[in-house]
């Protein structure tokens, strides 16, 4: 069992050295979007002040969405993958890899748990963000499908979507704490 854990463990921390080649290009794709949007207040004379707070967040949506970007879409050659899976729970598997995948799958979303409902209003009801995540899943998974970059699974909309409930989860979490001790009672 102890062997089995270590195995998984070390399977997905050897997979998460491809998301960590990304962060460069994620860094500059960030701050070059930061920048245009300064430059365009800046030209279009716009005087309303968004807050270092909503700046920050929007750097980390661009940064999140560029390495994800880059792991489901050009990290493969198109054609390279095709097929369909609509088995649920099909891919878990007896192997550290096939396991890996999986936890990988809902590690992957948790980004946009947190990220979706800091930023967009409408995305901090808690069904509201998972279905949009659910949605975003089945988007990339189709896009793969049509692209042949990616193998068409169930299980990864399934985790994906776990993943952005867990998201979703841990946002709820800090918000709760975020408030004054007075209105936490209330609620």
């Amino acid at each position: 069992m102890l062997a089995a854990t270590k195995e998984l463990f070390l399977t997905i921390c050897h997979d998460m050295q491809q998301p960590v080649s990304y962060i460069p290009r994620a860094l500059l794709a960030a701050a070059v979007f930061l920048l245009c949007i300064c430059l365009y207040r800046k030209i279009a004379g716009v005087q309303e002040k968004t807050g270092a707070k909503k700046l920050c967040l929007w750097f980390f949506c661009v940064f999140y969405t560029v390495i994800l970007l880059n792991m489901v879409f050009f990290s493969r050659e198109p054609g390279s993958r095709t097929g369909v899976d609509l088995t649920l729970l099909g891919t878990w598997g007896e192997t550290a890899r096939s396991r890996g995948f999986v936890i990988e799958n809902i590690l992957l979303f948790i980004p946009a748990g947190v990220l979706l409902p800091c930023v967009f209003r409408p995305l901090k009801k808690g069904l509201a963000c998972v279905l949009a995540g659910c949605f975003f899943s089945i988007g990339i998974e189709l896009t793969q499908l049509v692209m042949k970059t990616g193998y068409c699974q169930l299980d990864d909309v399934v985790m994906n979507t776990i993943g952005t409930g867990v998201g979703w989860g841990m946002y709820r979490t800090a918000a709760y704490f975020a408030k004054p001790a007075s209105g936490r009672i209330q609620e």
